[in-house]
């Protein structure tokens, strides 16, 4: 493998990481204000 294949999927990776630790950071915030908003019974 060459040094910038190595690279292109290293930033490929990071990417993901960082899409997946958003769409995580904004669930996690969705779930919590749907719970706040929930009526209390």
């Amino acid at each position: 493998m060459t040094t910038e294949m190595v690279l292109s999927m290293a930033f490929e990776i990071q990417l993901t990481l960082d899409l997946l630790r958003y769409v995580g950071h904004e669930l996690g915030a969705i779930e919590s204000v749907s719970v706040l908003s929930d009526p209390v019974f």
